[in-house]
């Protein structure tokens, strides 16, 4: 038996897997600009990749990270700290965050 969805889920569904698409294409640049030690660079794509995908708090840590990396503390701390609300079982963000 074939199934028919609305319209509206299927929009729904491509909007979901294409800005799943379009983080780990950015995901995927900044972690190769990361291991290069660019790190400037590494952090714009880990933010487009954070603008898709808002609630993976894998990003915010790596966000937090790469500031750490680069010397933006305070920034760093705030993802952190946003990676620990959106998933309090990442026991390593709250071991790094800073104080």
């Amino acid at each position: 038996m074939k199934r028919i969805f609305p319209l509206p889920v299927l929009l729904a569904l491509f909007g979901v897997a294409a800005a799943q698409s379009t983080a780990n294409s950015h995901l995927q640049s900044g972690l190769a600009l990361f291991k290069q030690g660019q790190f400037e660079s590494a952090l714009e794509e880990f933010k487009q990749a954070h603008i898709a995908q808002p609630q993976d708090a894998s990003i915010d840590n790596l966000i937090g990270i790469t500031d750490t990396k680069i010397g933006n503390l305070d920034e760093a701390n705030r993802y952190y700290t946003q990676a620990i609300q959106l998933n309090p079982q990442l026991s390593h963000c709250k071991n790094v965050r800073l104080s």
